[in-house]
């Protein structure tokens, strides 16, 4: 108790110091709870934080806060800052990131934005800051996996940020690279250097154009008026001026462009050219033009008068704005098309006599040239005053009769007069204070340029003023303006005639002068009188667009005129009457009575009432028949004879054969059995030959000419002239089985015209037609069947098949291996399963044959089939060494005089051979043949589709052609049959048909065909075609052939319509064509050989160097085709064949790509005679017309040729910066280092996204692309050069210039030069992309070549706006080229009289043999065109 006491009393009553320390202990109790408090409540507000940020309870990892806090730091960039936004919606922080920059002190910040799209308001703001550092570390370290330790939610936003961003990669790429990266103040300062870089450039283009000569103001030219509405319409005129200048390329693109010039000379013959033959109306006439461009002439700076005379002559606006650029005088172009001094070569010129070049000048500020000023002071002894007044009466016919005594005197009076009466505008001129003086003028309705007079009259006295013409020039006194020499000398014309026909002289009359200057001057510059006139001062033609629908082309006149003849239109009741009298008197004559039991005996005869029923009672009929039937000769004949009978004397009939010699042949055989000549009742009519009268019934022809008479029926308007098959009763198409590309056209346009003629009968013939290709095919909607078919029976006698393997025992044929072993083959051996024709075996078979006929005492001929002209040459010059033999040749290029051989008997002693391709199968029918011999080969066009070629192939006859060669030889007897090939191969290998010709033909060429029959719409006719292509397929040929110059606006060029005859590639037909042109056949024909066979040099890696050496041995510089042709020229000249094979041996070349070139060369002459493009006889005589090869080695002309033929195969070669060596002869230009060299060729996806008229910049395409030289050329350089230079490496050009041309050793120990690449384009056969885009083929061109023959052209008028000069053109929206624009337009009308030189020439066929001056009679192989273009050729090589 007293514990408890003692206890409860203490407390209380003892105070102490110590318990005075102790009295706190109480508030430090609750100062250690409030802050475990407040920290048990920071705690909870940072869950609750996290719980926010991370939007989960459970999250315990780090926030993107303290991710991107801890990155910065080590990455040493300052702390991260946030800026705070509060919008409606929440909150939008922004993460500040900051950098110190060690070397310049300078704090570099970068802000962060997150996009809204995907960073949406949040409701407080340590959410807001926390996304935004989550943005922040995405655009920073997007390539790390940070997003791995984030929360879900910001992780989800990670994923979709990185959508974002590779979305943004692939739209653009350039963006996305500044905006996510590790280090953003790196792509700050990179970026802030590329702004500095591009404003440096700025800059220095500004500087530079304030350096630039800014043009001078043309007096009189265009009036500027500010008003809204001028405004309005200048804009939108600058709009669609923007549109005609197609593409646009930056100024340093230009600056690196090609630049073209032409020399003065060049100029004077090409504008000569154009003012005598150039027709201005060519253009499409179109009176409702979509924009009203004379506003648009007008706004680029023409004047208002030379539009409309523009007007008057073109059609289209760039028609009219070439006649302007052409026709206005150089001074008075619009600044646009102005000549700078950039569009010329630099040339240097010294000037000796200064005081002369001073007069020159002083002359020139009138109205002559320099030419002429320099000639009047030379005249004059260098007396300017003299010149002067002998430059001013050259303009004027005047004699001064009367005798002035006082002149000097006259002269200073009216000086004095002159001064009193103008105050101080009489000036003193050019220090001759007593001979010479000018007269401000004050010209009435003229603005003078800052109060200061712009013009004024210079006088210098003559020796006899006032009473003769003094010296006079109308002077610009103002340097920033100009008067065109033009004007000029229109003013002082009229002002000459004011003096004369006012009767001036005699006083003194400047005076007089003056006033009539100031009150007429404003005038004449306003309206200085037409352009055409002053063209006609040099004896231009032109013909004026009203007139034009009168103006018909001479090649159509005499197309028209040829036709005209045919004699199958309208006849008169006269006639009529003669041609009853003319039958009935042949009826009972003896001769037709003796040639009707000929025929009589045919198997045709046997069926001509069926034949005649059947094809009247039908429109559509099929008439089959085998060899010797009849069908070609009798059966027309029946159907004439039965309209003849029923007193139808006006109905005709058409028969179509496929070739020429055929026609020819039928229609005489057929004369002949009617007993009349050939051209009266029975003609043909082929390609430049018309033998039929207006009394011919029965005209063949060849299908193209039918092709041609019918186009106009079938494709132009209701209006056509349709009289000429309003007397057509009867078409026979003969050999229809052939299905060439002409009769598969030709049966559906007989199709459709069908429902226009009700009279009209079709008759298909044929000896092996398929009648299910054609069955149906005339079939109508209401027909139960299709045509009626009638089959005659053929009258062959038994014919005895020979096949290889029977022939080869028979001949115990044998022959020699390289290794003198004597074998024997087999058939079945490779060589001869491979179609190979031994020449040895085959004249050996024909002395066979021989010798069996004579045993049973036969004397008929032999036949031989053969694949081609050089096959045929072979044979017969191996058969005809034995005398015993005639030998004859016959294909589509002996003239008609050699094609009648064939029918004649042979000389006594002597068997016929003849030699044929398979024209003889079926177009000609030789009546003494008794025996065939038959190779089995045929050459036939094939399109490679790889190369974009057709090609000349030599392949296995089709089992129905072989039927055909067989039954030749059963016409007269029992016939014999040798085929030189197995059984084996003709079941097996053999196709039953041959394939169809619109199958192997490339589809520019098809469309070519159809836009030659006059069609339209070329997709809607194929269509109906037993094959129809796809339209994306005809409008990518459209556009090809467009390119090629073979259509313009839709429409055949001349080049085209002669294309479409060629049965070749459009690159081989265009060499061939321009080869006959510019006189060099025989390498056009090597050349055009060269692009469908294989490079003769071998490809081997083992001599790859070998081979290099050998070509450029060849080449000379001139090119890879060139090598070739040099090459085949030297292989050629070769007599014997030791020297060839070691040739061919020394230079790797292949013998059978050699082989192949004279195989095609040799078809190609054939196909050029056919044609008429050559003469008959050429092949022949090649001497005889040296006209056709007088630029046969004008390497020039070639590769133009080659240029025109390539494209748009062109690359732009863009050389390194020249580097130099020093030598004795001074610094020396070193070849460019090939491997240097850049080749450009234009993109091909960029040219398709303009012509689908979509920006190609859309898709960052530019309208060039990269490519190499593939090493096989001849540019590619050899590796391995000494550095060191000998005298012998130094050569001169052709300017004059030293060039380093080092030397090659070849394999023979000699040396042969390099062929450095100098051009400035290359034209290139292929391209192929392995590991790089290679071109194969390399030929060097020039720019003029490229421009003249190819491509389209237009205007960069961009620069109209700004006053500068047009940098160029642009040829085919992607190779720009620095050159003057009316440059352009006289190498652009060049190339239309060219075109228009090659229809005139090709449109008249030079048939039968000829010589040249017979030829020549019109003009027809020469022309001063076609001079004026080789002249240019020549003289420009750039």
């Amino acid at each position: 108790m007293g514990h408890k006491i003692r206890s409860q009393s203490s407390a209380p009553s003892k105070k102490t110091k110590n318990d005075k320390k102790e009295e706190p202990e109480k508030p430090d109790e609750n100062s250690r709870a409030a802050k475990q408090e407040a920290r048990k409540q920071a705690r909870e507000i940072r869950q609750q934080g996290r719980t926010i940020v991370a939007q989960s309870n459970s999250w315990t990892g780090k926030l993107p806060g303290s991710l991107l806090h801890e990155y910065c730091q080590k990455q040493k960039w300052n702390k991260v800052q946030y800026d705070m936004h509060k919008q409606k919606d929440g909150f939008v922080a922004t993460a500040v990131l900051s950098w110190k920059n060690p070397k310049t002190q300078e704090v570099i910040t970068v802000k962060i934005h997150p996009p809204t799209s995907l960073v949406k308001p949040q409701e407080t703001p340590i959410e807001a800051r926390h996304y935004a550092a989550t943005f922040a570390l995405h655009s920073i370290a997007f390539d790390k996996n940070i997003h791995m330790v984030l929360p879900s939610n910001h992780k989800a936003l990670w994923r979709e940020l990185e959508d974002a961003r590779k979305e943004m990669v692939k739209q653009n790429p350039y963006k996305a690279k500044l905006k996510f990266t590790s280090n953003p103040f790196a792509a700050v300062l990179e970026k802030r250097k590329e702004d500095e870089q591009r404003a440096r450039e700025r800059h220095s283009i500004e500087a530079e154009e304030k350096k630039i000569k800014k043009p001078t103001i043309v007096i009189g030219n265009g009036n500027h008026v500010n008003n809204s509405d001028e405004t309005n319409t200048g804009h939108r005129i600058s709009n669609q001026l923007r549109k005609e200048s197609s593409v646009r390329f930056p100024r340093k693109v230009w600056q690196n462009a090609v630049m073209m010039d032409l020399e003065p000379r060049t100029r004077v013959l090409i504008d000569d050219a154009i003012r005598h033959h150039i027709d201005w109306s060519e253009g499409d006439e179109n009176g409702n033009k979509q924009v009203d461009y004379v506003l648009i002439l007008e706004e680029i700076g023409f004047r208002k008068s030379h539009v409309e005379e523009a007007l008057q002559y073109t059609s289209t606006f760039a028609d009219s704005l070439e006649w302007l650029i052409f026709h206005v005088p150089e001074d008075d172009l619009p600044p646009v098309f102005a000549k700078n001094d950039e569009d010329s070569h630099v040339r240097l010129k010294i000037t000796k006599n200064i005081k002369k070049e001073h007069q020159i000048e002083t002359l020139c500020q009138g109205s002559c040239s320099r030419n002429e000023a320099s000639t009047a002071l030379d005249t004059c002894d260098g007396n300017i005053v003299k010149a002067a007044v002998k430059l001013t009466n050259r303009l004027v016919e005047f004699k001064s009769i009367e005798k002035c005594q006082s002149s000097e005197e006259s002269w200073n009076e009216e000086r004095e007069s002159l001064n009193a009466i103008f105050a101080n505008r009489v000036l003193d001129s050019l220090g001759h204070a007593d001979d010479a003086y000018e007269i401000l003028l004050e010209p009435e309705g003229f603005l003078q340029s800052g109060g200061k007079h712009m013009l004024s009259l210079r006088a210098y006295r003559s020796d006899n003023y006032p009473c003769d013409i003094c010296g006079l020039q109308v002077v610009v006194k103002d340097p920033s303006y100009r008067l065109p020499k033009y004007i000029n000398m229109s003013i002082l014309t009229q002002l000459l005639k004011f003096i004369m026909k006012s009767d001036l002289t005699g006083m003194p009359y400047l005076y007089s002068c003056i006033d009539w200057l100031e009150s007429n001057i404003s005038c004449i510059i306003a309206d200085p009188g037409p352009l055409y006139d002053l063209s006609s001062r040099n004896n231009a033609v032109s013909i004026r667009r009203t007139d034009s629908s009168t103006a018909i082309d001479s090649s159509s006149s005499q197309s028209h005129t040829r036709h005209k003849g045919r004699g199958n239109g309208q006849r008169s009741d006269k006639l009529l009457s003669s041609m009853k009298e003319m039958y009935a008197k042949r009826a009972v004559s003896r001769e037709l009575k003796d040639s009707l039991s000929k025929r009589a005996a045919l198997p045709a005869w046997k069926k001509m009432k069926e034949l005649v029923n059947t094809i009247q009672s039908n429109r559509a009929s099929i008439v089959t028949g085998e060899t010797g039937s009849g069908k070609s000769t009798q059966i027309v004949q029946f159907i004439l004879d039965a309209l003849c009978q029923s007193g139808d004397f006006s109905t005709n009939i058409i028969c179509t054969q496929p070739r020429r010699i055929s026609a020819i042949g039928l229609a005489e055989r057929v004369s002949a059995e009617r007993v009349s000549k050939c051209g009266e009742e029975v003609g043909y009519i082929i390609r430049g030959e018309n033998r039929a009268s207006r009394s011919t019934r029965i005209s063949f022809v060849t299908t193209g000419v039918l092709l041609r008479m019918i186009q106009s029926i079938y494709a132009v308007s209701e209006n056509t002239d349709k009289g000429f098959f309003e007397h057509v009763g009867y078409i026979f198409v003969d050999e229809v089985h052939e299905r060439s590309i002409d009769s598969d056209f030709l049966l559906i346009i007989l199709k459709k015209i069908l429902h226009k003629f009700p009279h009209l009968h079709v008759v298909l013939m044929s000896a092996t037609i398929d009648l299910k290709t054609f069955e149906g095919f005339f079939k109508t909607k209401n027909a139960v069947s299709g045509p009626a078919h009638v089959h005659i029976s053929g009258r062959m006698f038994p014919i005895q098949d020979f096949y290889l393997d029977t022939i080869l025992p028979e001949l115990n044929f044998t022959v020699k291996t390289p290794r003198d072993e004597i074998i024997k083959p087999r058939a079945d051996s490779r060589y001869f399963q491979d179609g190979n024709i031994n020449y040895d075996l085959l004249t050996l078979l024909v002395r066979y044959v021989d010798k069996q006929l004579t045993n049973v005492g036969s004397d008929g001929s032999i036949l031989v089939f053969l694949p081609g002209v050089m096959e045929i040459t072979k044979c017969l010059n191996k058969i005809n060494d034995t005398g015993s033999f005639w030998g004859l040749a016959l294909h589509s290029g002996v003239s008609s005089a050699d094609q009648r051989k064939v029918f004649n008997r042979a000389p006594l002693g002597k068997r016929k051979i003849v030699a044929s391709t398979n024209i003889a199968e079926t177009s000609v029918t030789i009546p003494d043949v008794v025996a065939v011999i038959d190779t089995g080969r045929v050459k036939s066009i094939r399109y490679d589709v790889t190369s974009d070629t057709t090609k000349l192939v030599e392949s296995w006859s089709s089992r129905a052609e072989i039927a055909q060669r067989r039954g030749r030889a059963g016409r007269v007897r029992e016939g014999l049959c040798y085929r030189l090939f197995t059984h084996d191969t003709e079941e097996n290998t053999m196709l039953a048909q041959p394939i169809p010709e619109i199958k192997r033909t490339p589809l520019g060429a098809v469309y070519l065909v159809v836009k030659a029959m006059g069609i339209s719409d070329v997709y809607r006719f194929l269509l109906d075609g037993l094959d129809p292509p796809r339209r994306e397929n005809v409008e990518n040929a459209k556009q090809t052939l467009t390119e090629v110059g073979a259509l313009r606006n839709d429409k055949l060029t001349a080049l085209g319509k002669y294309l479409s005859m060629l049965p070749t590639d459009i690159k081989s037909g265009k060499i061939l064509i321009f080869s006959t042109l510019f006189g060099c056949v025989e390498s056009g024909l090597t050349l055009a050989s060269v692009g469908v066979t294989n490079s003769p040099f071998l490809r081997s890696r083992e001599v790859r160097d070998q081979v290099k050496i050998a070509q450029n041995k060849f080449s000379h510089g001139e090119g890879d085709l060139m090598a070739i042709l040099n090459a085949f020229n030297a292989y050629s000249e070769l007599t014997t064949s030791a020297q060839k094979r070691h040739f061919i041996e020394d230079n790797y070349l292949s013998r059978n790509a050699l082989r192949d070139i004279q195989s095609t060369r040799s078809q190609y002459m054939a196909d050029l005679e056919d044609l008429g493009f050559l003469p008959m006889g050429y092949s022949k005589h090649e001497d005889k017309f040296p006209v056709f090869n007088r630029n046969s080695q004008n390497f020039a002309i070639l590769r133009a040729i080659s240029t025109a033929a390539l494209y748009p195969h062109i690359a732009r070669v863009e050389p390194p910066d020249p580097k130099y060596l020093s030598s004795g002869f001074g610094s020396i230009v070193m070849d460019p280092d090939v491997r240097k060299i850049k080749y450009w060729i234009r993109n091909e996806e960029y040219i398709k996204k303009r012509l689908e008229g979509r920006d190609a910049r859309d898709d960052n395409l530019l309208p060039a692309t990269r490519a190499f030289l593939h090493p096989s050329s001849t540019f590619f350089s050899f590796s391995g050069f000494s550095e060191e230079v000998s005298q012998n490496d130094i050569k001169m050009d052709s300017d004059g210039n030293y060039v380093y041309a080092p030397t090659i050793p070849n394999a023979g120990g000699s040396s042969v030069s390099s062929s450095p690449l100098s051009a400035s384009f290359i034209a290139y056969d292929s391209s192929q992309t392995t590991t790089k885009l290679y071109l194969h083929g390399a030929t060097p061109t020039s720019v003029l070549a490229l421009l003249l023959f190819d491509g389209d052209i237009s205007y960069d008028l961009s620069s109209t706006s700004s006053g500068r000069p047009s940098p160029g053109i642009v040829m085919d929206s992607w190779l720009p080229i620095r050159t003057w624009c009316k440059n352009a337009v006289m190498i652009m009308k060049l190339r239309r009289l060219l075109d228009k030189f090659l229809d005139k020439r090709l449109s008249t066929p030079l048939y039968g043999e000829q010589n040249e001056e017979n030829i020549d009679d019109e003009g027809i192989l020469s022309s001063d065109i076609m001079t004026t273009i080789e002249r240019v050729l020549s003289i420009e090589r750039r």
